[in-house]
């Protein structure tokens, strides 16, 4: 970016200001590298963002990759993973690396499934329509699905997820 030009015209009693801009070099992602991610592999975490190695950077890139990579922590049972970023700029390669750091929390492992309140439905029905049972690991995104899926029945104006922490278990 080049010093700002005043341009002035005494006549029309106008002026304006023109910041002349030169495009620099295109940056490309140099990697993609992850820490704290002790339960999904690095190679699992780059499938499911819209960035690549070796690819043109594009910073609007980076709000739809940590949505990307939440949701897939969420699809593995980490319903409040935190993910945020760091960029390494390496000018003379016109390079960037992208590094996720990654706090995966606590699993979310569905113990049981009570359905309470349901007096015209029957408790079969209800279970068709869930994506989810016990002994699995909770996908976040198929909770919401199936909430959406109840709602959309018609017999239900209120629908509850309740989400319970287990007790410590106790250490041998």
């Amino acid at each position: 970016v080049a010093p700002p030009e005043r341009q002035l015209d005494a006549v029309a009693r106008t002026g304006r200001v023109v910041v002349p801009v030169t495009k620099g070099p295109e940056f490309r992602v140099a990697a993609l590298s992850f820490i704290g991610n002790s339960s999904l592999s690095d190679q699992k975490l780059k499938s499911s963002s819209p960035i690549t190695e070796g690819g043109v950077f594009d910073s609007s890139q980076i709000q739809p990759a940590l949505i990307a990579l939440k949701q897939e922590y969420g699809r593995n049972g980490f319903r409040n993973a935190e993910v945020d970023y760091e960029l390494v700029r390496d000018d003379a390669k016109s390079s960037v690396e992208i590094r996720f750091t990654i706090q995966e929390q606590l699993k979310s492992v569905i113990q049981s499934v009570k359905i309470e309140g349901e007096e015209k439905i029957s408790e079969q029905f209800i279970r068709k329509q869930i994506e989810f049972s016990e002994g699995r690991t909770q996908d976040v995104s198929a909770t919401n699905r199936s909430i959406r899926r109840l709602y959309s029945t018609g017999a239900f104006a209120r629908v509850d997820v309740e989400n319970q922490p287990l007790p410590d278990l106790p250490t041998s």
